[in-house]
């Protein structure tokens, strides 16, 4: 007998470390539908490690099976090209109905019908109004700034509904309306390729504020540390944040972790429409993001090529089957 093949979800908010989830340790963040995945349906791999700490590199190795240097895939400018496979172009040709957004970092989009081969159907995000931005413009001020190299925002603005509804709840609410009419006699995989919690660090209410700054772990500091690459004395002197004080770099933490909150609560709102219809318990689920972030570790913003601490290397891995 024929055994009914799973619905594939694939869930990756980039940038996003492991232990900005509350149930790998971090008193201070707060990702309840993510920890309840955990703890009651889903594995969640507290030593999983990217292969490569920026995006492209990262995505065409989980993507291909393959170490980034086996191809040529180390740096940000070289995707996949003709000639090379991916779990999703593979899982079209075997019968799938792939559904993706067009942000995926991974396919060179400048060669016409590439990307278009990876998928039955790509989302092209856009077609809202944009959501308001920063309460503080032009906080990141003129060169020599303390945050002119830093990618705080802070705290976004709401629109007259009382949301800051970004280019993330656009594909999520794209996902689902695809999970809603499914295509008949097809096993679905949806790839969602978010931004958050990718830099600038930015968040509207409720996250902003729900982040409690007194509970924040404490930060790696270079003092702390010895034997480091030369590449992270010499990052922090170009990011020029010596004026940072350790409140301002609780600050930009706890922005972070308010993005990862908002993360955690578009997943649940997948996971509650997967229930709905009916769909759930059929469903192979991953969630995984593709590198992390220094949030204030070494004294750093962002992330940066070639230097593998684990703030950067360790990510989210949480896996149900169907």
């Amino acid at each position: 007998m024929c055994k009914k093949r799973p619905h594939i979800i694939i869930f990756n908010p980039d940038e996003m470390r492991a232990d900005a989830m509350s149930h790998l340790g971090n008193p201070a963040a707060v990702t309840p539908h993510l920890d309840r995945f955990a703890a009651e349906e889903a594995v969640s791999f507290s030593r999983a490690y990217c292969q490569n700490p920026v995006c492209v590199p990262s995505r065409c190795s989980f993507f291909t099976g393959l170490y980034p240097h086996v191809r040529g895939h180390r740096t940000m400018s070289y995707l996949l090209h003709p000639g090379e496979d991916s779990l999703l172009k593979e899982l079209k040709e075997s019968g799938y109905y792939v559904w993706m957004n067009d942000r995926n970092d991974l396919t060179a989009g400048q060669i016409p019908g590439w990307t278009e081969s990876h998928a039955d159907e790509i989302y092209y995000g856009g077609q809202h109004r944009a959501a308001p931005g920063p309460l503080t413009p032009g906080l990141r001020g003129s060169m020599g700034s303390k945050h002119f190299y830093s990618h705080f925002e802070g705290q976004l603005g709401l629109d007259g509904q009382g949301r800051n509804y970004n280019g993330d709840d656009e594909v999520v609410d794209a996902a689902i309306r695809r999970l809603q009419h499914p295509v008949e006699g097809r096993p679905m995989c949806l790839f969602l390729g978010l931004m958050f919690p990718h830099t600038p660090y930015r968040v509207e209410e409720p996250y902003f504020s729900a982040i409690d700054r007194k509970k924040l772990p404490p930060r790696i500091r270079p003092e702390d540390c010895t034997g480091k690459a030369k590449i992270l004395s010499e990052i922090r002197k170009y990011q020029g944040m010596e004026a940072y004080t350790e409140a301002d770099w609780d600050e930009l933490r706890a922005v972070y972790l308010g993005m990862c909150m908002k993360i955690d609560h578009q997943f649940g709102r997948l996971l509650s429409a997967l229930k709905e219809l009916g769909l759930y318990d059929d469903c192979a689920i991953f969630f995984l993001s593709d590198h992390g972030d220094f949030t204030g570790d070494y004294a750093l913003a962002e992330k940066a090529q070639n230097t593998f601490e684990d703030c950067l290397t360790r990510v989210p891995l949480l896996i149900k089957p169907p």
